[in-house]
C-alpha cells in the first residue's frame, strides 16, 4: 500500500465503538439520509419518457418473468440496448407491484441505498480511511446530479449495473489483497452481471488499473514489494475483463447502429468533439453548483463557441497536468481524475445515440472520481489547531445538508410528467423535447389548448422533430380536424419515410374521411415498414375485411394476436370472421377472450349477448360486428 497522508481533520475523529459498529452506523446513516431525500418518490407516478416503452405499454414486461420472456430478454435489442438483467428486474417489479409506480420507485431507491453503502465499503476497505470514505459515500448518495438515475424508473439500468460494479470492484480488491482463483472468478462473474444490466461498465478494467495505482499500490512505483507488479503483469491480469468489455461494446454498437447513424448525420464530428469537451467541464461545474438540472439538455450548436471549448479544454488539461505532477505525493488526484474521465468515455457523445447534449445520469459512476479528489484532498491538509478541524467537520455537514435539500427538491420534480417537463422547459432554453412531452402530458389531462401550445412551441424550436408533429397530429385528429392531422402525418413521412407510425396514423385519418382505398394503402405500408406492431396489422386487417379479403384479414389478425396476446382487438375481429363463416362456437370463444382482455369494451359483450339470444336459431345470417375505434400508434 502507498503511504497514507497524515491523519487530520474529520479523519482524525474517533468514535468510541468497535470498527464493525462504526461501519453499521455509517450504513444506517446513509440509508436514512437516502430515504429522507427520495422517500417522496413512493407517491410519484410513471413519466411519459421511456417508461411507456419499458413498462406501461410493454406487454412482455407486464407479463412478468416467464421462460419465454427470459429468452426474449437475453436475445432482444428492440429497446436500443442490450441489458437483459435490467429487463428482468422490470418484469419482477411488475410481478410484485403491478403498475403501482411507487413499487418500481422503491426498487430504484433500495438499489441506490445499497450502492451508497457499497461505495463506502469499497473506499473504506481499499484506503482504510473511515471519515473520508463516509463523506465521499454521502456525496454519492445525496448529490442532486444522481436524482435522475434514481427517480427515473426507466434508468433502472444505472442503479442496477452500478450495484454489480461495486460488488465486482470489492471482489477485485479482495483478490488484489489476497490473490486466489475464486476471488478472481467472482469479480469476473459480477462484472459480467453488471454488463448484462448496462454496457456502460465497459470501462471497468481501466478502473481496476486505477485502483492498482491508488490505493492498492500494486504498480511498479510502489514500495510494497509483496503486492507490486509490473505494468505488463497488471494488464495481462485484466485480459479476460478487457475481452468481456470489448464483446459488450460490440453488442451495444450493433444495437444502437440505427440511432447512432442518425446522430452522426445530424451532428458532425467537429460538433460532437466540441460538445464532448464542453460536457466534461459542464459536469464538473454541476458537481460543485448543481443548479438548473433537467431530464433533457438539447444540443445548442449556436452556444458551442471556440472560446468556450478552449476554456473547457484548458481546464481539463490543467487538472490532468496537476494530477501527473502530484502523482507521487497525492496519488488520489490522478486516480480520481482519470476515474472521472474514463467513466464518461462511453457516453461522452463522440459516437452518440440520441439527441441529448449531456445527461445528469451519465455522472452516476463518473462523479465518484471527483468526490474522491475533493474528499481526500481536504483530508490530506494537516490541521494544526483544533478549531480548524471542527470548522472543517461543520463545513462537511453543511455541504451534505445543502446537497440533500437540493436533491429533495429535484426529486419532487419527478412526481409526474407535467411537473417534470414543465421544470425542464423552465430551466433550459429551446428545449423542444420538454415542450413536446409536456404537451403530451397536458393532453392526457384534457388540457388540449395547453397541449397544442406546447407542441407548437416545440416545433418552433425544432421544425423537423417528428414526435412533436405526430403528437400534434393525434391531438388534431381527436378534435376532428382531419385535414390538419393528415398534414402533420405527411410532414413526418417527408422527414422520416421509414416511420411506420406515421403511415398508420395517416391511414386512421383517411379512414375517418371515408378514403378507404388510400387508408388501406397507408396501413399496408405501415405493416411493411414494421411488421412487429400488433396495432398496424389489426388496422390493416380491418380494411382488408371491409373489402372482402377475409383470408388475408385473418392472417393479419392472427399475426397481431401472436405479437400482442394481451390486446383484445385481434381476438374481437377474429370472432367477427368466425361468425361470418358460421363457426359460432369459435366466434363465441374469440369474443369471450376479447371481453376478458378488455372488460371496459362493450362491443365483445354485446356480441356475446346477441349470440346467446340467437343460440336456438340455427342458420341465422349474422352481420360482422361494429368496428371499434382503432389504436392510434400501437404499443
Amino acid at each position: 500500500m502507498t503511504k497514507l497522508a497524515p491523519r487530520s481533520g474529520f479523519n482524525s475523529l474517533k468514535l468510541p465503538v468497535s470498527p464493525v459498529a462504526r461501519d453499521l452506523l455509517a450504513g444506517s446513516l446513509l440509508v436514512l439520509a437516502t430515504a429522507a431525500v427520495y422517500g417522496s418518490l413512493l407517491g410519484a407516478g410513471f413519466v411519459n419518457f421511456d417508461d411507456n416503452a419499458y413498462i406501461t405499454q410493454n406487454p412482455r414486461i407486464q407479463a412478468g418473468i416467464t421462460w419465454d420472456n427470459v429468452c426474449w430478454a437475453f436475445t432482444t435489442t428492440s429497446l436500443w440496448f442490450y441489458y437483459p438483467l435490467t429487463l428482468l428486474s422490470h418484469m419482477l417489479d411488475c410481478q410484485l407491484f403491478g403498475l403501482w409506480a411507487g413499487g418500481h420507485h422503491l426498487t430504484n431507491l433500495v438499489l441506490h441505498a445499497a450502492n451508497s453503502i457499497m461505495c463506502f465499503v469499497l473506499l473504506r476497505r481499499s484506503t482504510r480511511r473511515y471519515w473520508p470514505s463516509l463523506f465521499a459515500a454521502a456525496l454519492f448518495a445525496l448529490h442532486p446530479l444522481h436524482v435522475e438515475s434514481v427517480a427515473w424508473i426507466s434508468e433502472r439500468k444505472d442503479v442496477l449495473s452500478t450495484f454489480f460494479l461495486f460488488l465486482a470492484l470489492l471482489a477485485y480488491v479482495e483478490y488484489a489483497t489476497r490473490p486466489s482463483l475464486g476471488r478472481y472468478t467472482l469479480a469476473f462473474v459480477l462484472l459480467l452481471s453488471g454488463l448484462l444490466a448496462k454496457a456502460m461498465l465497459v470501462t471497468a478494467p481501466a478502473l481496476m488499473l486505477l485502483l492498482d495505482y491508488w490505493p492498492l499500490a500494486r504498480t511498479p512505483m510502489s514500495s510494497d514489494a509483496e503486492h507490486r507488479r509490473t505494468w505488463r503483469e497488471l494488464v495481462l491480469e485484466k485480459l479476460p475483463f478487457i475481452a468481456l468489455s470489448i464483446g459488450f461494446a460490440a453488442i451495444t454498437l450493433s444495437a444502437q447502429a440505427r440511432a447512432a447513424l442518425g446522430s452522426l448525420a445530424s451532428f458532425p464530428l467537429a460538433v460532437r468533439l466540441m460538445n464532448a469537451i464542453l460536457s466534461c467541464a459542464v459536469y464538473i461545474g454541476k458537481t460543485f453548483v448543481p443548479v438548473h438540472l433537467a431530464v433533457f439538455y438539447p444540443y445548442d450548436v449556436q452556444d458551442m463557441t471556440l472560446i468556450k471549448a478552449f476554456a473547457a479544454a484548458s481546464l481539463l488539461l490543467s487538472v490532468t497536468v496537476l494530477g501527473v505532477k502530484l502523482r507521487r505525493s497525492y496519488p488520489f488526484i490522478l486516480t480520481g481524475w482519470l476515474w472521472y474521465l474514463v467513466s464518461l468515455l462511453p457516453v461522452i457523445g463522440i459516437i452518440q445515440a440520441g439527441s441529448q447534449s449531456s445527461a445528469d445520469r451519465y455522472t452516476y459512476v463518473a462523479s465518484i472520481g471527483l468526490f474522491v479528489m475533493v474528499t481526500w484532498g481536504a483530508a490530506s491538509v494537516p490541521v494544526r489547531k483544533a478549531w480548524v478541524g471542527v470548522a472543517r467537520a461543520v463545513t462537511a455537514g453543511l455541504v451534505i445538508l445543502t446537497l440533500s435539500s437540493v436533491a429533495w427538491s429535484q426529486a419532487a420534480t419527478w412526481h409526474d410528467s407535467v411537473t417534470l417537463f414543465a421544470h425542464a422547459a423552465r430551466v433550459t432554453e429551446r428545449n423542444y423535447l420538454a415542450h413536446t412531452l409536456l404537451g403530451t402530458a397536458l393532453q392526457e389531462r384534457g388540457d388540449t389548448e395547453g397541449a397544442k401550445a406546447h407542441l407548437r412551441q416545440a416545433l418552433a424550436f425544432a421544425p423537423d422533430y417528428v414526435d412533436a408533429w405526430g403528437d400534434l397530429g393525434n391531438l388534431l385528429r381527436g378534435e376532428g380536424k382531419l385535414e390538419e392531422a393528415a398534414a402533420c402525418y405527411r410532414r413526418i413521412i417527408e422527414l422520416s419515410p421509414g416511420d411506420g407510425r406515421a403511415y398508420n396514423n395517416l391511414g386512421l385519418t383517411l379512414e375517418r374521411q371515408g378514403r378507404l382505398t388510400e387508408a388501406e394503402a397507408a396501413f399496408a405500408r405501415a405493416v411493411a415498414l414494421d411488421s412487429n406492431y400488433a396495432a398496424f396489422r389489426t388496422n390493416f386487417g380491418r380494411l382488408l375485411a371491409q373489402r372482402g379479403d377475409f383470408g388475408e384479414a385473418r392472417t393479419q389478425f392472427e399475426a397481431a394476436q401472436h405479437l400482442d396476446a394481451r390486446s383484445a382487438a385481434p381476438a374481437y375481429y377474429l370472432g367477427a370472421l368466425e361468425e361470418r363463416a358460421g363457426r359460432f362456437k369459435e366466434s363465441e370463444a374469440a369474443y369471450r377472450r376479447a371481453a376478458t382482455l378488455d372488460p371496459e369494451w362493450e362491443a365483445p359483450r354485446q356480441k356475446l349477448a346477441a349470440l346467446e339470444l340467437q343460440s336456438d336459431r340455427s342458420g341465422d345470417p349474422r352481420k360482422p360486428p361494429a368496428a371499434r375505434e382503432p389504436s392510434e400508434c400501437g404499443p
